[in-house]
């Protein structure tokens, strides 16, 4: 009897171990586990590696622009003037007679920019003094001739404003320095208006004028009438 009994705790203690060896057994492998395997990490973000910014090439310097040089016209004046054509047909003649000639203006500018006040460019008058020939008969069909002294304000209106054309009214008078007979004297004078057309000469604009006008010899000659003529500026 103290055998079976003796053997059972045997059995019973031998149990008891091998149940204790397995727990302990999984608790080391559990720790080796812990301490072998280390955490894997989050792998990191690749880096991005910037691309150098092309570095722009230097512009090649620019070559000198020459100055021009400032044209200062026919004369090296740096003036302005007009050259001009007239045909007047003296009123009342039944026959298309008249007196025809041609003069030159020198243009100047008007100083006190009068324009500007009126509300158009500040050169928007300017004035011309100058000179010329005419020939032809009066209104009595006379022949007549005479060398003025001239001298007109015109007065340029705003660009466009008549039918898309730029226009222009004037007034002015002249003065018989020599005229038929040797004559000196005699007064006249004209108010007219027109428009700047650009002819294809190269040289600007050119005015077309319409005119009503009278130039005098003395108390000897008179044509007076409806003239037409085309002045074209110039630079001196």
């Amino acid at each position: 009897m103290e055998k079976i009994i003796s053997l059972t705790l045997t059995l019973v203690c031998l149990f008891s171990l091998s149940v204790m060896v397995q727990a302990q057994s999984k608790i080391i492998k559990k720790n080796i586990s812990k301490v072998i395997r280390p955490e894997i990490a989050p792998e990191p973000a690749p880096i991005k590696l910037s691309t150098p910014e092309a570095v722009p090439m230097p512009e090649p310097p620019l070559p000198p622009i020459e100055t021009q040089k400032q044209d200062k016209g026919l004369l090296g004046w740096n003036s302005r003037a007009d050259v001009s054509g007239l045909y007047l047909l003296n009123s009342g003649q039944k026959r298309l007679l008249g007196l025809i000639g041609a003069g030159a203006n020198l243009i100047i500018d008007d100083p006190a920019k009068i324009g500007a006040n009126l509300g158009l460019a500040e050169d928007a008058l300017e004035y011309r003094v100058g000179t010329g020939l005419y020939l032809g008969q009066d209104k009595n069909d006379q022949s007549m001739f005479s060398i003025p002294l001239k001298a007109d304000a015109t007065l340029y209106l705003k660009e466009g404003s008549l039918f898309g054309l730029d226009p222009f009214i004037g007034t002015g008078i002249n003065f018989n320095l020599l005229g038929t007979d040797t004559t000196i004297g005699g007064m006249g004078g004209e108010i007219f208006g027109g428009v700047l057309a650009n002819l294809g000469w190269g040289t600007g604009p050119a005015e077309i004028i319409v005119s009503y006008g009278s130039k005098r010899v003395g108390s000897i000659r008179d044509a007076e009438g409806l003239g037409f003529s085309l002045a074209q500026p110039i630079k001196l």
